[in-house]
Parts: structure tokens; sequence; C-alpha cells
């Protein structure tokens, strides 16, 4: 028998691409909002090491969550965005990360 698993919100609706790290950055899009629940100590401190290994890495914190999500066994396929065009922007970059 074969299992598959999807990671739905692989990307924490944003948050992990580190685009919102303020209260202020909610406001960036109209689900900004959704995103509030992470805004707290250890939803930064997953942030600041999401940016040391992208840094290491030279890619962006959004790739590097989805790398990590990837090397996960038991996870098939994170889906990413509803921006199709965007995701594979995203997937083209995880190459460099294994």
């Amino acid at each position: 028998m074969i299992s598959v698993y999807f990671s739905y919100w692989s990307l924490a609706a944003g948050f992990l691409t580190g685009k919102y790290r303020t209260e202020e950055d909610l406001g960036k899009s109209q689900r900004g909002e959704g995103v509030r629940k992470y805004l707290n100590d250890q939803g930064l401190e997953v942030l600041k090491a999401l940016d040391q290994v992208s840094e290491k890495h030279q890619t962006t914190q959004g790739t590097t969550a989805l790398a990590w999500l990837l090397a996960n066994p038991l996870i098939t396929a994170p889906i990413v965005m509803p921006q199709v065009h965007l995701s594979w922007i995203l997937y083209s970059k995880l190459h460099n990360l294994f």
C-alpha cells in the first residue's frame, strides 16, 4: 500500500516566507491577518532560524521552508500557493538545497 501525504499551508499562509515580521507587515496583503497567530516569540525564532539557513544556502526563506518539508519522507508534496507561476519559481530553486 502506498500512502501519499500533502502538506497544506506549507508556508503558513506566507509567514514562512519572511514577509510578515511585525504587526505593520500584516497590512501587506489581504491575507495578512491570517498570520497574526504566528507573530509571537516562537514564530519569530522560527523566522530567525530560516534566515540563518537561507543565508548559508543563498536562497529565500520560502525555499528553505519548502526544502525542509520535502526532506521529510512522509510528505509527498507541499502545496504552496494559489499563484501557480510563483510556486514554480520557488520549486525551481529547491535543487540548490539538496
